[in-house]
């Protein structure tokens, strides 16, 4: 949700010349406003991600030319990127106010990305709604609006209005990606799987449709060799990426390979993300050992990095459940229970009533 058209204003000077003139051709000295020089500096910045100098010569437009819109809607862009929210707004606000309606759709379609990302998801998607009214054909729009109907659980309008945009849009890695996401949701992992499949065909360098494909090839067909080759691969790219040990990690946990799994989340700790999937893992090893005081102290240490962690109770509630701590474990399976751990109910109901 958070890409966003930069509104570029070009402006070319074309010379033509006469070869039968015997005038000396001389370059024209044409100068852009001051303002607009200030804008298109502001844009290059805001190309390169220096936010707060592409912020400095939008101000300095504006101060120039305070009815200058795209200025309004470019600053209010950095300002969002930078989550800067409250400004964003603000900015995109006064855009609004100048911009003609019919020329209006992208700048309601980043004001429903400033309101998503504030937490306000139904004013975002009447913003989103309003962008597309105004411009149908604004693919950018139909994909947030698809992007909400995921987040709030519409799989079926999001798989509909995906499918649209990529009968429109030729077919895209991201939205095959999308579409095998929202089927993933609806448990229907074979149609997820063939999704992931033609992402990864449109874009063989996207990471993240080659990621999941991954995942979603071992997790429909066991097929270990070509899941952990494929991981091999994105991490002979990227070997910062937790997600990629993370996932191997666990394919070997499935495959009662437990060394290399134990190997591959000690890499993923030494990374900045997904430290508590990284800890389960390693509690997962413990338990699968008997070694249940290292298992509990890794289920914590998962806990304390993801209070809603709803996996990592479940596994501490097992763990409680072997060394007698029964009304800890039912705490447990009571706890990742609320928080929609797969099979949470059933230990609860079976081990607690």
């Amino acid at each position: 949700m958070k890409k966003t058209l930069l509104l570029i204003l070009s402006v070319t000077f074309i010379v033509t010349c006469n070869a039968k003139s015997n005038k000396a051709i001389v370059a024209s000295t044409i100068r852009l406003p001051e303002q607009e020089i200030l804008y298109n500096e502001g844009i290059e910045h805001l190309g390169n991600a220096e936010y707060d100098d592409a912020v400095k010569k939008f101000t300095a437009a504006i101060a120039i030319d305070n009815k200058f819109s795209k200025a309004y809607y470019n600053r209010a862009v950095a300002y969002f990127d930078q989550d800067k929210l409250t400004k964003a707004l603000n900015d995109v606000d006064e855009a609004l106010a100048l911009v003609p309606e019919n020329e209006s759709s992208n700048f309601h379609l980043l004001k429903g990305k400033i309101l998503y990302a504030s937490g306000n998801i139904p004013a975002a998607s009447s913003e989103i709604d309003y962008a597309i009214s105004i411009d149908p054909t604004n693919i950018n729009a139909q994909i947030d609006k698809a992007a909400l109907y995921q987040v709030t659980e519409q799989y079926d309008k999001a798989i509909e209005l995906y499918n649209k945009v990529n009968y429109l849009n030729g077919g895209s890695a991201m939205i095959y990606n999308e579409l095998g996401n929202c089927y993933n949701k609806r448990k229907d992992t074979i149609t997820a799987l063939e999704f992931y499949r033609k992402a990864h065909k449109a874009d063989p360098a996207d990471n993240v449709a080659k990621f999941n494909l991954a995942v979603s090839v071992w997790n429909v067909q066991k097929d270990s060799t070509t899941a952990l080759s494929m991981l091999d691969s994105l991490i002979a790219n990227d070997i910062t990426n937790s997600q990629y040990y993370i996932s191997k990690g666990f394919i070997y946990c499935q495959t009662a390979q437990w060394d290399k799994a134990m190997e591959n989340f000690d890499i993923a700790l030494l990374q900045k993300q997904d430290k508590a999937k990284a800890y389960l893992g390693r509690g997962v090893v413990y338990l699968s050992r008997n070694e249940y005081e290292d298992a509990l102290t890794a289920f914590n240490m998962a806990i304390s990095e993801n209070t809603n962690y709803g996996d990592a109770y479940l596994n501490r509630g097992i763990v409680k459940e072997k060394i007698g701590d029964y009304t800890g474990a039912c705490e447990d399976f009571n706890q990742a229970s609320v928080l929609g751990a797969d099979k949470a109910t059933e230990y609860f109901v079976k081990q607690c009533k």
